[in-house]
Parts: structure tokens; sequence; C-alpha cells
């Protein structure tokens, strides 16, 4: 019989137990939250003293310090898949180094256990506490403050499983009816042990979560960009139909996302988008980082800005692939995000010298890319042209509105995205997406590679590094999950 493997994790309302087997256990007495039966005798008539507390407590571990670090939350799957890509160069040996060497998702090493045990796990565990207590079909009739709380939960956990799944199974299209992650929900009883729901449920979890978040959060007021609203949880949905090549849905939820108030930068504003400010005209989603919830060390900033003393600033530096950087025009503001003339160390994130800079989740700019590529891929060329030279125009003062059609459309929005997003943690899942190759070698365009020695790797897109393993104890806790079930090595 195997062990229960039961982690402890400090949340600052919860007490959360993760892994093979969970509980669910409120420690009350520390923070005076409610208990789960106080939760549920109060979930109709007052939903916010019920349920803030819990809602809180998951977007403040989305930023929380797991231990090591190169453990801070959601910010670390965009560093650590960035360096796992061809776009981001790694100078020096120092965390996230078996990252930018492909070589940090065995079962054993700390990485899986971070994303599944102590991060995206709990947050979906955490999200069905406040869940158990709606059911689906009382979803229509619920107050506006329930429709704010519940319509958040669905969203975190939509996107909790959206990373698991991208990170510990094969893409969607072509592997649908392959082992994705286990489904626990709120009707889950906490102690079962789920084994691996095919690709394909799981993503239908995701949609299905995603568009009870919108229909429920539709109008609704937003407390401040550190929740899900309306517009983030479209957002979200582009980029899923996005990576289910549903393009129609990629269209109709970026345009949705686009209605909101964050705005393209223009060229003269464009760095401030990047100096840790949730009142950045771009942002859609963030986090407001302070001197109370800054990790300072063991944080984003730490490993991307050089300008303050982390780990990025004592020399472990982010730089550019030269054969990326080099194919942005002399006219383009986003050659400011590098030194070309040093190593192509970046340039494009900065945060006070405290480390309270805020994270964004989500860039407005990025839903103009989603919406172009979608469009190029239903044939809709036109309307993807002018969608892209909405953001061009805005980045290079000679932009000109592509005239590309088909494939080539295709690639110069790719282009256009890799550029754009560098550093934000888009890359890698887009690699994955479209069956992409690492290509750290080879000259490009006439400019060689800056990839150090130990990493210019080369593998396609059938290579089992795209994948994490399941961490270890939880193949030996989870009675449904077998060895034959993990990953290959």
């Amino acid at each position: 019989m195997k062990k229960i493997f039961i982690i402890y994790l400090i949340v600052p309302v919860l007490l959360i137990m993760s892994g093979g087997c969970s509980s669910d256990f409120l420690d009350t007495e520390p923070t005076g939250s409610l208990s789960q039966d106080q939760q549920d005798n109060v979930a109709v008539d007052d939903p916010i003293k019920a349920f803030s507390p819990i809602i809180s407590g998951l977007y403040n571990s989305m930023v929380n310090y797991y231990g090591y670090h190169d453990e801070f939350g959601h910010p670390t799957i965009f560093l650590a898949t960035d360096l796992m890509g061809n776009d981001m160069v790694q100078l020096a040996n120092n965390y996230f180094y078996f990252y930018y060497q492909n070589d940090n998702r065995m079962s054993n090493y700390r990485a899986p256990v971070h994303h599944w045990t102590k991060l995206y796990y709990p947050l979906i565990y955490n999200s069905n506490l406040v869940l158990k207590s709606y059911s689906r079909e009382e979803y229509d009739n619920l107050s506006d403050d329930a429709k704010i709380i519940v319509g958040q939960a669905l969203a975190i956990r939509a996107n909790s499983y959206y990373y698991l799944v991208r990170l510990f199974a094969k893409n969607y299209k072509g592997n649908e009816d392959g082992l994705g992650v286990p489904l626990w929900l709120a009707e889950t009883d906490a102690a079962d042990q789920q084994p691996r729901a095919k690709i394909s449920a799981v993503y239908a979890q995701i949609v299905q979560d995603l568009g009870d978040a919108i229909k429920l959060l539709k109008d609704q007021p937003r407390e401040s960009i550190n929740n899900v609203d309306y517009y983030t949880a479209c957002a979200i949905l582009a980029d899923v139909s996005l990576t289910m090549n549903n393009w129609p849905d990629a269209v109709k939820y970026a345009q949705e996302a686009r209605k909101s108030s964050a705005t393209l930068s223009t060229m003269d504003n464009y760095m401030n988008q990047f100096k840790g400010n949730l009142n950045a005209c771009e942002w859609l989603w963030g986090m407001d980082i302070n001197g109370e919830n800054t990790t300072v060390y063991a944080s984003l900033y730490s490993h991307l800005d050089n300008t303050v003393d982390g780990y990025c600033g004592i020399g472990a530096y982010k730089a550019w692939d030269a054969r990326l950087y080099e194919q942005i025009p002399q006219t383009d503001i986003r050659r400011q995000c590098a030194l070309p003339n040093q190593r192509y160390i970046s340039m494009k994130f900065q945060t006070p010298s405290d480390f309270t800079g805020d994270i964004c989740y989500i860039r407005i700019a990025e839903i103009y890319l989603i919406e172009a590529e979608a469009e190029a891929r239903a044939g809709n060329d036109a309307s993807a042209q002018n969608v892209l030279y909405e953001l061009v125009k805005n980045r290079d003062s000679q932009a000109i509105k592509s005239t590309k059609t088909g494939n080539d459309l295709i690639e110069e929005i790719l282009l256009q995205k890799r550029i754009e997003l560098w550093g934000e943690g888009r890359s890698w899942f887009d690699l994955k997406r479209i069956g992409g190759s690492i290509e750290r070698k080879n000259t490009i365009n006439g400019v060689a590679s800056n990839h150090r020695i130990d990493a210019q790797l080369q593998f396609g897109p059938e290579d089992s590094r795209w994948v994490f393993q399941i961490p270890k104890k939880e193949i030996e806790a989870n009675q449904n999950i077998n060895e034959e079930d993990q990953n290959p090595a």
C-alpha cells in the first residue's frame, strides 16, 4: 500500500495540504478566518465574509516564496520556460541554469515539485474550497457578490490547470487522447486519488471553467488589477482557444479582452511597461508587490533586473538571443530592451531597489498577437494584417502594414510575438504549441548564436524534454498513478 504524501504549505489564510492525498483543513486560529462549516452557512448570505480571505490567499500564493530562490510561484514559470526556449540566454551558472540546459524536469528534481505540489494543485484545491459551496446549476441565480467570488475561483482553477497540462503533458492538438493531469474538482473528495485524465478532458474543464467565469464576471466591478475580472478571463480563454486551434473563439475572446481599459502604449511610454508599476497602461492582470509581500532575492526581478543587487545584478545576466534581437529594426523602440554591444544583456525589466516591482501576468499587447495569429490561421489575412499593424505601429515609427499572406504572415506574427513578449513566459509554450524545435546553434540571417557552448541544444518537437515528469512522491502516494503513467525521461 502506498504511503500518503502530504506537504504543508502556508498561505496567508490557509494551511494547505497537497499531493497524492489532500485534506481540507483551515488554520482558523491564527488568522480569524472562518471554518468550512461556517463558510457553508454564510456562502449565500455573505459570500464576501465567507470567501474573500481564501480568494486573497490564492492571489498571494501565486507570488509566494517556496523555499528556494528559484521558487517564487507563478512568475517562476515565466522565467523558467523562457530559458528553456531559444530566445533567452543565461550567461552565468546560477539559479535557473538547469532550466536553461533543459535539464530540470525529472521526477526527483525540485522543479516539478514546485510546479505541481507547491503551486498549482494547492491553487486548485483552495479554489475548490470556494466552489464546493455553490452548484453549477445555481450560478445564474447567485448574488453579485457571489458571482464575483465564484468567477474568480473558477478562473484561477482554470489558469492553474492550463499551466499544469502544458507543463506535464504533450501539446493538445494531435494528442487529445494522451495522458494529461489529474482533475480535482469541487465535488471531488480531497482524499480521493485521481488518475491522469485525458488531455482533452483537462482542456474541456478549463474551457468550461473559463466560460462560466466569463458569464459570472461580466459587468461586475473589479477590486484591483490583482483580481481576475471579465476581461482577464476572456484573455485567458483566448489563449486556451489558440492552443486548441479553435480560431473563431480565439478571435472572439481576444476581441472581448481588448475592450478592457488596458491600452497599447506609445513608443515614448513603452519601456515604462516593464518598471514594475501596476498602473502601466498595457497591464491587464498583475500583482501588487509591496514591502510586506516582496520576496526580494527570490523574485522575478532579482533574476531579470541587473540594475539592482539581485542575482542578475551580481552577474547572472539574462541576455537576448542575438539572432532574434538583430531582426528588430533600428527604428523599433524594442531595441532598447537589450545592449547589443554588451553581449545582448537585457535591460527590459526594472524594479525599485527594494524589490517592490509589481508583477505583470498578462499584457494587452499579447491579446493583439493572439487575435492576429488566429485570424491568419483562419485564412483571414486582411484582418490579421490590420490587427498586427495596430501593435507594430506603436513600436516602430517606420512600421508598414504587412502585405504577407498565409504561412508567411503567420511566421511574421510569431516573430513579433517573440520580440514583444521576450522574458514574459510565452515563447517556450508557443514553440511547443506549433511543433517547433530548440535550435540554439545555427547561424540565422548571418547572425551567429550567442548561446553558451554548453547549452547550444538542438532537438525537435517529439523530444521528451518538452514535458516535465510527474513528481516522484506523487507517483509513490497516488494509487491511481503508477510508473507506467510517468512521462518519459
